[in-house]
């Protein structure tokens, strides 16, 4: 049978099946969210296994963008950097769910050992893989716990960078101002430090896909446009030119990132003071 709305054959609930999420906390309110799971057998397992989360249903699809990505791709917001998430942001990798869904579609035999590790959202429980980034931030705040993989430091400059959580990479928080106020399910703070509560429905992830949820992201330095170095510390050829090296960095195979404290460095001159995190 055809779905005439999607163009597409339409699906048995044995394949995708439409689960209400109520307890979907936004800014200033409770909603109902409706998301379709992917719920056949290996996809199950090892979505369950990925996040450590015994009764979740299935691995979520995307609800967002146009033809070819809404319904064909992994939902961003929970599998991040998966090669099968809507749209490229870093590092993509082919993990065991993909491997999965292709056994079972009965059409491929994967060869698992070949499958490369997820760690967005790796063993962060039922907590993350079932409510909005929005209740993790503040059910982390409220326990003085990291944010992470989620972040509420504004991209501005000086850019105020971090590590990823696997201290792989040299990484910003992607979260930035939108010229008008999110969708109120997009709608994901109460409070930025240093954004005026007036102001916050225009702040989230420049990851739409996300849900619009900030995190922490690799990024690439660019010169005239033109990529210059990433910022995987494993690689050598991400290191600075020596006469730009200013917090004596070093990229190679076994380096690693290390955050140093919550103030600015400073690089002081006659003509300028230069700061960085």
């Amino acid at each position: 049978m055809v779905n005439k709305v999607i163009q597409a054959h339409q699906w048995s609930d044995r394949v995708i099946r439409e689960v209400e999420r109520r307890d979907w906390k936004v800014r200033g309110n409770v909603l109902k969210k409706t998301v379709k799971i992917v719920v056949t057998p290996n996809v199950q397992k090892e979505v369950r296994k990925h996040f450590n989360c015994l009764y979740l249903e299935g691995a979520e699809l995307e609800d967002q963008g146009e033809d070819g990505t809404v319904l064909t791709h992994w939902e961003k917001r929970l599998f991040e950097n998966e090669a099968m998430t809507g749209t490229h942001t870093q590092n993509p990798v082919y993990s065991r769910i993909t491997l999965a869904l292709m056994q079972d579609t009965g059409w491929y035999a994967p060869n698992y050992a070949m499958a490369q590790e997820l760690k967005w959202g790796k063993n962060l429980g039922c907590d993350f893989a079932f409510k909005s980034c929005k209740d993790w931030i503040d059910s982390r705040r409220s326990r003085g716990e990291s944010i992470h993989p989620y972040c509420d430091k504004v991209k501005k400059d000086p850019l105020e960078t971090e590590c990823t959580d696997s201290r792989d990479s040299v990484a910003l928080c992607n979260l930035v101002e939108y010229p008008k106020e999110l969708h109120p399910i997009f709608q994901n703070f109460d409070y930025i430090p240093g954004v005026p509560s007036s102001e916050i429905g225009k702040y989230g992830g420049s990851v739409s896909l996300a849900d619009y949820c900030p995190y922490i992201q690799e990024f690439t330095w660019k010169s005239n446009n033109i990529v210059v170095r990433g910022s995987q510390c494993q690689f050598p050829e991400n290191m600075p030119q020596p006469e730009k090296n200013f917090a004596l960095e070093y990229y190679g195979p076994g380096s690693k990132c290390f955050n140093h404290n919550k103030e600015m460095w400073e690089e002081r001159t006659c003509q300028q003071v230069r700061q960085w995190q």
